[in-house]
């Protein structure tokens, strides 16, 4: 049971198991969550499902992933969606986003591409992480200090 285990040697536990999404600079209830989940994901890597579960252990199990992210071509006379990538090129079968439901600062974002990266099909492009449909409430509680981005993280 990986909610018995010493803070101290979870990492040792992770290593030992050969997680894939991983940081030691985790919280531990993060790092427990992965570890619980390590061996399901590991049969199933490359999967959507398998992203799901470390989205879910990141805390962002309400995330929505978006396969085979449209392109259009600059010149196409569509008109600007937040949802689409522009681009030069329209050829981008093997491609997905994910858009999450709560703001995140780019740090953790970073930390979400890195994991989703080690268990995604390695034929699958990761364009970016969004959150701009995460809202934020003006309460005079939140302060600017950079730490948050506006919308999107490139992966």
């Amino acid at each position: 049971d990986y909610d018995q285990v010493d803070a101290r040697l979870l990492n040792i536990v992770a290593y030992g198991l050969n997680v894939d999404a991983w940081s030691s600079s985790w919280p531990d209830s993060i790092k427990r969550a992965a570890l619980k989940t390590a061996r399901e994901i590991q049969s199933k890597k490359g999967t959507v499902w398998a992203v799901r579960e470390v989205l879910k252990a990141l805390g962002q199990g309400d995330a929505e992933i978006i396969e085979r992210v449209q392109r259009r071509r600059y010149d196409d006379g569509n008109r600007f969606d937040a949802g689409l990538i522009w681009s030069d090129s329209a050829n981008q079968w093997a491609t997905f986003a994910i858009r999450l439901k709560q703001p995140v600062t780019e740090a953790q974002g970073r930390l979400i591409i890195d994991a989703v990266s080690a268990v995604k099909r390695a034929s699958a492009h990761l364009l970016y992480v969004d959150w701009a449909t995460a809202q934020l409430r003006w309460d005079m509680q939140l302060y600017w200090d950079s730490g948050y981005t506006f919308d999107l993280i490139s992966a």
